[in-house]
């Protein structure tokens, strides 16, 4: 069973898209989630892991090649679904194996799909096989700390500070830039779940609804606002995450 996310700005188009597959493939593609951004299609890329993205070019805040350019060796197939005839060649320059123009011909998506299946299965680094890494932390008050990324629980901005707080309940406030944080953070499962603020999915026990979004429960019981705009990724992490 091939695993699915579908990137594009338009609503309708992800659900025209996700209707062909299904009526096409039921058994053999599973839609798991859905982003119509840059940063959300990043965000859930790296999460959730998929085998292959059917890719829009023209994407809020940015184009899909800026989502490809986030992943330096992919681990999953690209075909991409998008109006702009003048970008195939570049496409490919991506090692995109499908390029299909809008209106979908549900020939051309079941031979991107086909293609799909007879590819070489492409390298997918294993968390067993991941060497620890560290944050070179640097204290507000003086000082470098080796801080492995696999403590770090959350992380959140401070008026020119980033706190961090670990999972033997110690924190600290750091000079380092958010930016820097989610950089390491993302080898091991982080996530920006709200302007500002970070965390390790690998503590996050649950979610509860809040109001348009929603909030995440920490193992250590603190509990982080999840907006509005990144709830639904979020829960499609946590679901596949949880097993729910």
């Amino acid at each position: 069973m091939l695993r699915a996310i579908i990137v594009d700005d338009e609503k309708a188009q992800r659900f025209t898209l996700q209707r062909k597959l299904e009526a096409a493939f039921s058994g053999t593609v599973t839609i798991i989630g859905e982003a119509f951004s840059v940063d959300t299609a990043i965000f859930a890329i790296r999460n959730l892991e998929p085998d292959i993205v059917f890719l829009d070019i023209d994407l809020i805040g940015g184009t899909g090649f800026d989502v490809l350019d986030a992943f330096p060796a992919l681990t999953f197939e690209v075909v991409f679904v998008t109006s702009y005839p003048e970008f195939g060649a570049r496409a490919f320059r991506y090692q995109a194996i499908d390029y299909i123009l809008k209106p979908i011909d549900p020939d051309e998506l079941r031979e991107a799909v086909k293609r799909v299946l007879n590819a070489r299965p492409r390298t997918k680094v294993t968390p067993a096989e991941l060497t620890t890494s560290f944050l070179s932390a640097r204290l507000r008050d003086g000082g470098v700390l080796a801080m492995p990324v696999q403590s770090i629980v959350y992380c959140e901005a401070f008026s020119g500070y980033v706190k961090v707080a670990l999972e033997d309940g110690s924190s600290y406030y750091l000079l380092n830039t958010l930016t820097e944080c989610a950089e390491s953070l993302a080898e091991v499962g982080g996530v920006e779940i709200e302007r500002g603020t970070l965390i390790n999915c690998t503590y996050c026990t649950g979610w509860e609804p809040s109001g348009r979004g929603a909030v995440a429960i920490m193992a250590n019981g603190v509990r982080l606002n999840v907006s509005k705009r990144m709830k639904p990724v979020f829960i499609s992490i946590m679901s596949q995450r949880l097993g729910t």
